[in-house]
């Protein structure tokens, strides 16, 4: 059962200042103490229903502004687990550092990904060397879109046993056009032996409307 939940202080700055709030301003609109806000912005234990409070404070939803869920055994492991896959995963996809990647994974991973609409990294993945290849296609793929990639952002983990999914808001953007960004999402789904990876399900997704994508305050360096 959840406990508590940490919120990401850094940003939940950001979204302070671009507000205009001072700490105590917020407190008064979300209605806590001065404290609670400062306990926030360093990434302190909150209550759910206060962090909630905060968080529409600011104008987003709590699960946008989670750090870690306060839950326990398995599914904190799983929760930190995901968060040092997607680290290591976008390092591999941004700088084409494989090490700390195929240290989660199984020497004969299988890796399925899956996209709408389709692109050139679709397939299917054994071995890590696999798994490195599918990563220099996705790369490949967005430097001929002449996409960079901005800012990423785990809003879902969810997992039972030795399965785990998750989800990573992407904002890619234009190079070409000035401001245009891409809003995408990438979905996993793992099975794990023990700590490493014997099997992955990737799905991705790239909207490609021409609406504008409202644009989220960067949150540094890929999760």
């Amino acid at each position: 059962m959840v406990r508590g939940v940490r919120i990401d202080g850094t940003w939940l700055r950001r979204l302070r200042f671009e507000h205009g709030y001072s700490q105590k301003v917020l407190a008064t609109r979300a209605g806590v103490s001065e404290r609670t806000i400062r306990n926030a912005e360093k990434g302190l234990m909150l209550e759910a229903h206060v962090a909630d409070c905060i968080a529409g404070a600011v104008g987003v939803r709590l699960g946008d502004l989670v750090l870690e869920r306060a839950t326990a055994g398995r599914s904190v492991q799983l929760q930190r687990w995901a968060r040092k896959f997607c680290r290591a995963y976008f390092m591999g996809l941004t700088d084409q550092r494989y090490d700390e990647l195929t240290a989660f994974l199984h020497p004969l991973v299988w890796w399925s990904s899956q996209s709408s609409p389709a692109v050139p990294f679709d397939g299917i993945y054994e071995g890590t060397l696999g798994v490195r290849e599918l990563l220099r296609r996705f790369h490949t793929w967005i430097d001929q879109q002449e996409l960079l990639l901005r800012s990423t952002l785990l809003t879902r983990i969810e997992g039972d046993g030795d399965l785990l999914y998750f989800h990573v808001e992407v904002v890619l953007m234009s190079t070409c056009l000035e401001g245009e960004s891409r809003p995408t999402w990438l979905s996993f789904v793992c099975s794990f032996e023990d700590d490493r990876i014997q099997r992955v399900n990737q799905y991705f997704g790239l909207q490609t409307g021409s609406e504008p994508a409202t644009n989220r305050p960067a949150i540094g360096s890929p999760l």
